[in-house]
C-alpha cells in the first residue's frame, strides 16, 4: 500500500516540535492542540501588550514571575530542544522571544511553516526566510487568541512608539498624535518648574529646527 505523503500545503504540522503554547495532538501528531500552561502565558503576553505594557516591560514581568522561556519550558518537559537562532539559553525571557509570540499567526489558528530553513544539517544553522516564502494555511487548529486581539497587537506594534529609559509602559498617545500643519508625528517633551513637571507635544519637524 502506498503511503500518503503529508505536505505543509495541507495545513498539517510536520515539524519536530510544536510552537510554544501548543502541543501535538496524541491522536494525530500532525495536528496541534493548546498546551494549557504555555497557552495561558501566551494569552497574558497579548493582554499585557494591549494594556500598555512595552515588550521590555513584559520581559521583566515574565522573568520576575519565574516563567520559563520557551526553550527551557520544552526542555523541562523532556524534549531535546534548542532554538535554531539562540546560541545560549539561560532560562530567561528576551525581547526577541516576546516579539516572536506577538507576531506569530499560529496563535489565531493558522498554520505557519517554512519560517526558518536549515542551511546545514551538520551544524544545524538556520536562516529566516522572507515572509513571501512562508507557507500559511488558515484555520487549521484551535486559536489561543482571537483575531481581533491579534490584529490590535499588530496595529500597536507598527506604531512608531518608544519606551522611555527605565519605563515599562508605552505612552498612551505614542505614535498617534500628528501635526495639524505638516502631518508629521508629535514628540513628547517635559519641562520642570518649581510647581512641578508638565508634559507637552511638539512637531518633530519643529523639534529638529528648534
Amino acid at each position: 500500500m502506498q503511503r500518503r505523503m503529508i505536505s505543509e500545503e495541507q495545513g498539517k504540522h510536520i515539524g519536530s516540535f510544536a510552537s510554544y503554547g501548543y502541543q501535538k495532538d496524541p491522536k494525530d501528531h500532525n495536528h496541534l492542540i493548546p498546551d494549557p500552561e504555555a497557552a495561558e502565558v501566551v494569552r497574558n503576553i497579548f493582554q499585557w501588550y494591549v494594556e500598555g505594557n512595552s515588550i521590555i516591560g513584559i520581559v521583566k514581568k515574565l522573568n520576575q514571575l519565574g516563567v520559563l522561556n520557551p526553550t527551557s519550558y520544552k526542555q523541562k518537559q523532556g524534549f531535546i530542544y534548542r532554538h535554531p537562532q539562540i546560541k545560549i539559553n539561560d532560562g530567561m525571557w528576551a525581547e526577541s522571544s516576546v516579539r516572536r509570540i506577538l507576531t506569530n499567526r499560529m496563535y489565531v489558528g493558522d498554520m505557519v511553516q517554512g519560517v526558518n530553513k536549515i542551511k546545514s544539517y551538520k551544524v544545524q544553522v538556520a536562516q529566516k526566510q522572507p515572509e513571501d516564502k512562508w507557507i500559511i494555511v488558515e484555520n487549521t487548529h484551535e486559536a489561543i487568541v482571537s483575531r481581533e486581539l491579534f490584529d490590535k497587537v499588530q496595529f500597536l506594534l507598527k506604531r512608531r512608539s518608544r519606551t522611555a529609559p527605565g519605563q515599562t509602559t508605552v505612552n498612551l498617545f505614542a505614535g498617534l498624535l500628528r501635526c495639524a500643519d505638516c502631518g508629521r508625528s508629535m514628540n513628547r517633551r517635559h519641562n520642570k518648574h518649581s510647581y512641578g513637571t508638565y508634559t507637552y507635544y511638539v512637531c518633530s519637524t519643529f523639534k529638529k529646527m528648534d
